[in-house]
């Protein structure tokens, strides 16, 4: 059983109720492209991943956002592989406050959970159940971020 102290635990299952979901698809910057390029949505000084471009943005308010984060909280542990190269970046508000920004890479099942005044990388099971229901909803809200799609 999950330990509700555990910061995974706290930041999945025990999610507390929002209003407001905000997503976002990045891309690695391209060298000749500036405009628009931010660091990580995980905010720190010096951006640990490098560069990234934002390719798709896209908001969910009242019962679409809690309907998004129902499927959140179902994400279990996984084992998480070295990569780390997010091309999600979810911010989970209540009340126009965060309560959740954390990245999101299905490669290697890896998300930042903030742990002890920083973002820490934790593995989630990117292949069982819960992990595909909400890879193929971030699909459907950002289609530019589905190879699957955009490449036939």
């Amino acid at each position: 059983p999950a330990d509700p102290e555990d910061p995974f635990y706290k930041m999945t299952v025990g999610l507390p109720e929002i209003d407001k979901v905000e997503l976002i698809y990045v891309t690695p910057r391209r060298k000749d492209h500036a405009p628009q390029t931010q660091p990580n949505t995980v905010g720190s000084e010096e951006p640990p991943f490098g560069q990234v471009e934002i390719t798709a943005q896209h908001t969910l308010r009242g019962e679409a956002a809690e309907d998004f984060a129902a499927l959140w909280r179902k994400l279990l542990r996984g084992p998480g592989a070295g990569c780390f190269a997010p091309a999600y970046g979810i911010r989970f508000l209540a009340k126009d406050q965060i309560l959740l920004e954390t990245n999101v890479c299905y490669f290697c099942g890896n998300l930042l959970i903030p742990e002890s005044g920083r973002a820490e990388i934790r593995g989630f099971n990117a292949k069982g159940k819960s992990g595909k229901e909400l890879l193929k909803r971030l699909k459907e809200l950002l289609p530019e971020s589905d190879t699957d799609r955009n490449h036939r």
